[in-house]
């Protein structure tokens, strides 16, 4: 209810800011029904699937003042939506009512979900719910982009792929992140083919078996591979490396 109020607040008077709200509030909700998935895999216990739920249904709060003040979803032209996030839930005092461990792994969580990877510093329960939210994330951006570009709207929508030329090839920066099995690096997409190479990437980015699980029966990684240049060597190359890799962490893999 809190969430719904919040989002009446921002004024939208076209239909380009009506749909960013829209988009984030549905995917806020879709990462909530990803997180429920994973947890009962892992067979949470209740507190802990009640503190996913919340981090899950704010994670991107401050995905609405972001757009009503810059008209993007890229934080490197605008602000860190996490960031902005947490100031948000801390301003309206939404978590004050939880105890402070409780509250800390929530917020903790909601900072870290966008990063490009983990502060390895933290403590083990702070860096359990972070790996679960970035997790359950993936698999809605995931979703989302591949349906998007299966549809042939690799420009559209509210976020980098909207800025990126639909030009052949790769950067061979990205192959070469992909071909060490190491996080692509943001800062060297620089077309569509890069950015969907980036989040084929997200495959070495994941971190419970359920996950992976859910990822191989949606054959995630194959509908990225069928959006690319399918005479590209490279691109063959990086991409059965990843479902090679896949292949491998859930053949007879237990829930861990």
């Amino acid at each position: 209810k809190w969430l719904l109020n919040y989002i009446r607040t921002f004024t939208c008077n076209d239909h380009q800011c009506r749909g960013a709200a829209l988009l984030k509030l549905k995917h806020s909700y879709r990462v909530c029904k990803e997180i429920l998935l994973i947890g009962r895999a892992l067979h949470l216990e209740d507190r802990k699937m009640y503190l996913a739920q919340i981090m899950a249904i704010l994670h991107d709060i401050g995905r609405f003042t972001q757009y009503a003040q810059y008209g993007t979803f890229i934080d490197e032209v605008s602000v860190d939506h996490a960031d902005v996030g947490v100031t948000i839930i801390n301003s309206n005092k939404i978590l004050d009512d939880l105890d402070p461990h409780s509250k800390d792994l929530i917020l903790k969580a909601i900072l870290n979900h966008n990063r490009r990877t983990l502060p390895q510093e933290e403590m083990n329960d702070h860096l359990f719910f972070s790996k679960l939210l970035r997790d359950a994330d993936k698999l809605d951006i995931w979703r989302l982009s591949i349906e998007n570009q299966l549809k042939g709207e690799n420009g559209a929508g509210y976020g980098l792929s909207a800025r990126l030329p639909d030009s052949p090839g790769i950067n061979e920066s990205v192959y070469l992140d992909l071909l060490h099995k190491r996080i692509v690096n943001s800062e060297n997409v620089c077309s569509l083919n890069d950015l969907k190479l980036l989040r084929l990437g997200w495959i070495y980015d994941i971190n419970f078996i359920p996950t992976f699980k859910l990822i191989k029966q949606r054959d995630y990684l194959k509908r990225i591979q069928s959006t690319l240049p399918q005479s590209n060597v490279k691109v063959k190359t990086v991409c059965s490396e990843a479902q090679a890799y896949l292949d491998v962490i859930t053949n007879g893999s237990g829930n861990g």
